[in-house]
C-alpha cells in the first residue's frame, strides 16, 4: 500500500471523526439547551402559580362577608399578640421543626411518584391563598400600618418559607417528570444519578426548615412585639 494511499485513508479517517464529534456535540448542545429551557419553564410555572395563589388569596378576602372578614382579622391579631407574649422556645422550636420538616419529607416523597405532583402543586397554591389571605386581613386590619405590618410579618421567616415551597415544589415536581419519562417514553435517564441530586435537595430542604423554624421562634416573635407595641 502506497502512502499516498495510507495518507489518503487517513484523511478520510480524520474527516469523518471530526465530522461525528461535530454532530456529536451539537446533538449534546441542543439537549443541554432543551434541557435547560424545560427546567427554567418549570421553574416558571411553580413560581406564577404561587403569585396567582397569592393575589386569588388577596381577592378572596375583599369578597368575604365582613362576619367572615372580623373573624379572619381577630385570627391575625390573635397571631400577633401569641407571637410576641409566647415566649416558650424550646416547646415553639420543636412544634415549628416537626412541621417544617414534615412539609420536606412530605414533599419529598410525593415527588417519588408521578401522581404526587399534583399534590404538590396543590399545597404550593394553597400555601399561596394562605399567605394572600394572611395580608389582606392585615392590612384590613391596620390600614396604613398594614403596609408595615405585612413586612414584619412577612420578613424573614415568611419569605424563606415561600422559597421553601418553591425550592421542593421544583425539585419535587422534576424528579417526578424524570421517573415519568424513565418509565413512559423509555428515554435514557440516569435514574439513580438523579436520586442522589433529589437526596441532596432533600437535605438542603431540611436545612433551610431549621433556619425557618429559628427565625420563626427567635426572631418574629421580636420583630411582632415591636409592631404590636408601636400599635398600642
Amino acid at each position: 500500500m502506497s502512502n499516498n494511499f495510507k495518507h489518503f485513508l487517513i484523511c478520510i479517517l480524520y474527516n469523518l471523526m471530526v465530522n461525528n464529534m461535530r454532530m456529536l456535540l451539537k446533538d449534546n448542545s441542543k439537549k443541554v439547551k432543551m434541557n435547560l429551557l424545560t427546567k427554567k419553564n418549570l421553574l416558571i410555572l411553580v413560581i406564577s402559580l404561587l403569585i396567582v395563589s397569592i393575589i386569588i388569596g388577596i381577592i378572596f378576602f375583599i369578597l368575604l362577608k365582613d362576619s367572615d372578614k372580623l373573624l379572619i382579622q381577630n385570627n391575625i391579631d390573635s397571631l400577633f399578640k401569641n407571637e410576641s407574649d409566647n415566649l416558650n422556645y424550646f416547646k415553639n422550636l420543636f412544634n415549628s421543626l416537626i412541621n417544617n420538616f414534615c412539609y420536606v419529607i412530605f414533599s419529598f416523597l410525593l415527588g417519588i411518584s408521578i401522581i404526587g405532583i399534583i399534590a404538590v402543586l396543590f399545597m404550593l397554591f394553597f400555601k399561596g391563598i394562605t399567605i394572600g389571605v394572611s395580608i389582606s386581613s392585615i392590612f384590613s386590619k391596620y390600614q396604613i400600618s398594614g403596609i408595615i405590618g405585612n413586612i414584619l410579618y412577612l420578613f424573614p421567616d415568611k419569605i424563606l418559607s415561600l422559597f421553601l415551597f418553591i425550592f421542593m415544589s421544583y425539585f419535587s415536581i422534576l424528579f417526578g417528570i424524570n421517573i415519568f419519562i424513565y418509565l413512559f417514553l423509555k428515554k435514557d435517564i440516569n435514574l439513580q444519578l438523579q436520586f442522589k441530586n433529589y437526596i441532596k435537595k432533600f437535605y438542603i430542604g431540611l436545612i433551610i426548615a431549621t433556619i425557618i423554624s429559628i427565625l420563626e421562634v427567635f426572631v418574629s416573635p421580636i420583630i411582632l412585639n415591636l409592631f404590636t407595641f408601636f400599635m398600642k
